[in-house]
Parts: structure tokens; sequence; C-alpha cells
């Protein structure tokens, strides 16, 4: 059995922090009442269309700071992650190999920076960041698979699952039960997607363990 997770809001929780974040940067670098509100709708609307380079929407709201606004979001989300409980426990009690998939962040070396901070890395086989040479979430994963092994894919996000269950029928999906503090969270409750719903990673331990 190999299992491919996602990173951010299925092992990681890295969104709860994003609301205060913005309003520190609104306040640091003086910017326009409201923005902190409206970041919040650009996070939640590029979740949802696949549109994981900050940098471009940043430049284009206040190009002279972008830099400066970028390196204090990256640093201090970093800092402030959060490690599901669940997720430490399944990692390091299921029987099966692990296999890391997401997508960049602004660039694949902040990503991967943001996984080696959480120390997750020694559980996983292999990581992969899509998003530059590997384009997307499908390339990743046809990247990984093979026809003599079964596969399990866990994501918090309906968009991601979406994609692994057109392209991919014989893999077993799961969706872990999250949502982030965005006003709409879009890219969590569309498309719809009939597959088994996860709240705690523990619970699927047992049943993967016994296959």
């Amino acid at each position: 059995m190999k299992i491919i997770l996602d990173f951010d809001g299925t092992i990681v929780d890295s969104y709860y922090c994003i609301p205060q974040l913005y309003k520190e940067i609104e306040q640091r670098f003086n910017l326009r009442n409201g923005f902190s509100e409206a970041m919040l709708l650009v996070e939640d609307l590029g979740d949802f269309f696949g549109i994981f380079e900050r940098r471009d929407w940043i430049r284009f709201l206040i190009d002279n700071l972008a830099e400066e606004v970028l390196e204090f979001y990256w640093d201090e989300r970093t800092k402030r992650q959060k490690v599901l409980d669940d997720a430490k426990f399944f990692l390091e009690n299921v029987n099966a190999e692990l296999y890391l998939v997401t997508s960049k962040d602004d660039s694949k070396d902040i990503k991967y920076r943001r996984i080696k901070a959480t120390g997750l890395d020694k559980h996983f086989d292999d990581i992969i960041i899509y998003g530059e040479d590997i384009k997307n979430i499908v390339e990743a994963v046809e990247y990984l698979i093979n026809e003599k092994d079964n596969y399990i894919y866990i994501d918090d996000k309906n968009t991601n699952i979406y994609e692994i269950k057109s392209k991919f029928s014989d893999i077993i999906i799961y969706k872990r039960e999250f949502y982030p503090p965005f006003p709409k969270n879009l890219a969590w409750r569309y498309p719809k997607v009939d597959v088994a719903v996860v709240n705690d990673l523990k619970k699927l331990i047992n049943i993967i363990n016994e296959d």
C-alpha cells in the first residue's frame, strides 16, 4: 500500500494564522484600511483557481513593497504553522509507504523550507512539489504511480480531489475534513465530490494496516 498526502490542511494547519498575518502586514506596511480582509478574498480565489504565485497578486496591489511583504508573509507563516496532532500520529504509525504531493508556495524552495520546518519530511519516501517542472497535481501523481501497487490519496481540497478522481479510477480517495478561515472556502466546497470523508486520520490506521 502506498499513500499520497497533501500538505496544508491535510497534515499541517498554516491557514489559521493568515487573517492575523494580513492584519499585521496592513499595520506594519501602512496599507489601506481593509487590505487584510481583501487579501482573504484573494487567498480564497487563488486556492480555487490554482493560482499559487502570491508575488503576482502583491506586485499588482503594492508593487514597491512586494518583496518585503512576501518575505514577512512566508517567514511568519512558516513559524506559525502547526502540525495536526492526528496527522503526526498517523504518519508515525501507519504501515505503508508515504508520499507527499503539494503545490509550490511562490517557489518550490519556499514550500520545501516549510515542509522541512515541520520535521515531517523524514516520514516520506518522496516529496513532489508541483507548479514548476512538474506542472500540476495530475502530473505529480502520474510521476509516482505504477500499476503494481495500490494507492490511497488524502487531501482536504475538493478541487484537488476532483482532479485525482477524474483521472485515476483505481486510487482510493479520502477527503480530510478541514476548512480554513476564508470567506467562502471555495476550493474546499467545490466541485462537489463523492468520496469518503475523514475528520481524524487516526481512524484510517487500522483500515490501512489490516490490508
